[in-house]
């Protein structure tokens, strides 16, 4: 190829990738480890997260992670996990039915479709006290299938919510061990305790004004 022929080529070819990268938008992680029953983290999801989450979604990542300063005791091989609960045993039942919520949306819902419906059933069951009872209410209420329905209720009652909240556990007890505030708010992997009262304002200072959503531009 002559040498004009390949210069042109990679100017081309720059410019492609400097397009590319232009149309990427800024996207802030937000990892929220909480407890279903926790007065607190019933706060942040139905106070700060839920009502603007509309308004935030096109730059936020947003990881759920029911479980706060639990702890268990692993089962023999047929049985489930022992849970201690920083509320109690109800709440235990309410971190696994949220855990179980997740779980199902992951599995039955294209990746696109995923956190939406995360953080719409974790806000209606939070604003229904976070009890497990009400969780596969709310995943009707927001459009999730009656076989789905049907999986989540098994799942809270066998081995596979027991296993899930483990998991969720384990992916805490990374994170920090012992917990020490519930919930904990973590933007792009920085503990952020100021986003509990005040997640909008955090959002939006992470993401630059020219990507700014309209509700960072009324602030």
């Amino acid at each position: 190829m002559a040498p004009r022929r390949v210069a042109l080529a990679a100017l081309v070819a720059a410019c492609c990738i400097y397009y590319v990268a232009g149309q990427q938008k800024s996207i802030v992680n937000v990892d929220v480890y909480y407890e279903s029953l926790c007065p607190d983290s019933i706060y942040f999801i139905t106070k700060e997260l839920g009502p603007i989450y509309d308004q935030l979604k096109s730059v936020l990542k947003v990881n759920l992670y029911p479980f706060g300063k639990a702890t268990w005791v692993a089962g023999s091989k047929n049985e489930s996990a022992e849970f201690t609960c920083h509320h109690g045993a109800k709440e235990c039942e309410g971190n696994i039915a949220q855990a179980c919520a997740f779980d199902e949306i992951k599995r039955s819902l294209a990746p696109e479709l995923q956190q939406d419906k995360q953080v719409r059933v974790a806000y209606c069951a939070m604003n229904n006290r976070g009890f497990a009872e009400n969780v596969p209410a709310c995943a009707e209420k927001n459009g999730l299938s009656k076989e789905s329905i049907e999986r989540i209720a098994t799942c809270m009652k066998t081995n596979q919510g027991s296993e899930l909240l483990v998991a969720s556990g384990e992916k805490t007890k990374a994170f920090e061990s012992p917990l020490k505030n519930v919930p904990a708010i973590v933007i792009n992997g920085i503990k952020t305790q100021e986003a509990t009262k005040n997640f909008t304002n955090v959002i939006c200072e992470h993401v630059p004004k020219s990507e700014h959503p309209e509700i960072c531009t009324r602030i």
